[in-house]
């Protein structure tokens, strides 16, 4: 008997350890703490983001890859658990995939063609959303300082990649991107290849918003509470595409 009870099942008892987690979490000496850790974290953060772009811009592809990956972890958890997961279906993370995904396929070879995707996209509509959603370092909401990184990181990685090119650092791959890196970008690869790639998530966000999502509804297998369809939310305050 894993739970100490023949009767009660696994899953409840991580359901029951969940909900006492939040629960302990939400009382305010921890709140306190915790703000308190999160301000020290925020404030530590800038200054070592920018210590690794200014001294070490060959490396900052690392310093991306656990930031993003820790950031959207717990976005991914946060969302899930108040059932605003297709939120997770935004363009914002459409464009750190395809961050992630440059830097995976580099280990290979070459990818200019995605590369000058990714630069065109964190650089315009990512830079244009952080004056137009408001974004702020607000060091103690997890929630405001991951949106933040999720919009500011991508333009961060392709500067890097892009203005401090290494042509070996003792990996393949700085060979790579520095290569990808090599040359102008030009105007079709903003607005054609760009637009292709928009339209691409585009089509994927309508086939799961749309029809998976529809189709499950109608056979019952979404609850409720899954009210997660995203332009239910839309006018939800509290939620992170209002205001």
């Amino acid at each position: 008997m894993i739970t100490g009870d023949a009767n009660r099942s696994v899953r409840a008892e991580g359901k029951d350890a969940v909900e006492s987690f939040l629960a302990m979490r939400n009382q305010p000496d921890r709140i306190r703490l915790a703000d308190k850790l999160l301000f020290c974290m925020g404030i530590a953060y800038i200054p070592a983001s920018e210590w690794v772009m200014i001294v070490l811009p060959h490396r900052f592809p690392y310093w991306y890859t656990a930031s993003i990956l820790l950031a959207l972890s717990w976005r991914a958890f946060v969302f899930t658990t108040k059932k605003w997961h297709y939120f997770l279906l935004d363009f914002c993370y459409y464009i750190n995939a395809l961050c992630l995904l440059y830097l995976t396929l580099t280990h290979v070879c070459p990818w200019p063609a995605l590369f000058r995707v990714v630069f065109a996209l964190s650089n315009g509509p990512l830079l244009v959303a952080i004056a137009v959603w408001r974004n702020s370092f607000v060091f103690h909401s997890v929630d405001k300082v991951t949106t933040t990184l999720v919009h500011a990181l991508p333009p961060c990685l392709t500067y890097s990649v892009r203005w401090y090119p290494v042509m070996t650092d003792g990996t393949p791959f700085a060979a790579h991107r520095a290569r990808d890196a090599f040359g102008t970008i030009e105007w079709w690869d903003i607005g054609v290849n760009s637009m292709v790639a928009y339209v691409v998530w585009q089509a994927l966000y309508f086939l799961i918003t749309e029809v998976m999502h529809d189709a499950a509804w109608s056979n019952g297998r979404l609850g409720e509470g899954t009210a997660g369809h995203h332009r239910l939310h839309l006018t939800a305050q509290g939620c992170p595409s209002y205001s």
